[in-house]
């Protein structure tokens, strides 16, 4: 199959590791030129080194910086323009349950909105005023915006939030020929990353977890990529306003 997207020019947010990593690491092999965002700038230059060894065909950048705030949104996505000349796709990818304080608290709402929901919603406005018809937006989410799964209550509803927004967004994109999609992950292991980091303070969980995967297993970065990169070339072109779950049939919703 053909994604045709080579020479396109990508934007993703948060993929110094795990699934926005993969992502990257993808669009690269299918000849697309890619900035992408780390806030932490060894953990991106690591990165980075490594992503240019994917494709020497392929141009790949790094933006440095924390893209929950809406300057160094607004500042990447010139960074990007740029570098690449304009932006065809973007992939929004920040996002975090781990709770900080008190989950019932003020604070920890507002902050778990402005990481989870907040970050990827002013990426997506600064991007798609740069796109041309026939770009794509993939926003990753999780299948805790779909139904409860025991996560943290102000994560879910951010994640909910995010859902409800894209398809919103879907409607007035399409009179521009611009389309937009969310993706829904489950359970995803990798390197440094959330999961990695609560089994190894308690291994008892991953039994826990698995006994509602009837997969029974985590997913891996690249699984979660691979469904990305399709939403995000001309082989589902006319899927918009969709969410794509990617959890081993985790999921009780239909």
């Amino acid at each position: 199959m053909n994604l045709e997207l080579r020479d396109k020019r990508v934007v993703i947010t948060g993929a110094a590791k795990g699934i926005g990593y993969a992502t990257a690491k993808l669009f690269l092999e299918e000849g697309a030129h890619v900035v992408f965002s780390a806030r932490k700038e060894g953990q991106g230059n690591e990165a980075l080194e490594e992503l240019k060894n994917v494709n020497r065909d392929s141009n790949v950048f790094l933006y440095s910086g924390d893209l929950t705030d809406k300057k160094e949104i607004t500042n990447c996505m010139s960074f990007a323009k740029e570098k690449l000349g304009g932006i065809d796709i973007l992939v929004t990818n920040i996002g975090s349950g781990k709770p900080e304080g008190d989950p019932s608290s003020k604070e920890e709402k507002e902050r778990m909105f402005t990481i989870n929901f907040e970050s990827a919603k002013k990426a997506v406005q600064e991007a798609g005023s740069l796109m041309e018809h026939n770009g794509s937006v993939v926003v990753v989410s999780s299948i805790a915006g779909r139904e409860p799964i025991g996560a943290p209550p102000a994560y879910e509803e951010a994640k909910k939030a995010l859902l409800d927004f894209v398809k919103g967004e879907s409607v007035s994109f399409a009179k521009r020929g611009i389309r937009i999609n969310s993706v829904a992950p489950g359970n995803v292991k990798f390197k440094d990353g959330r999961w990695e980091e609560i089994l190894k303070n308690d291994p008892t969980v991953e039994a826990k977890v698995l006994q509602k995967v009837p997969m029974q297993r985590f997913g891996e970065p690249k699984e979660i990529a691979s469904i990305i990169v399709f939403l995000a070339s001309s082989c589902s072109s006319f899927v918009t306003g969709a969410c794509w779950v990617v959890d081993g049939g985790q999921s009780k919703k239909i």
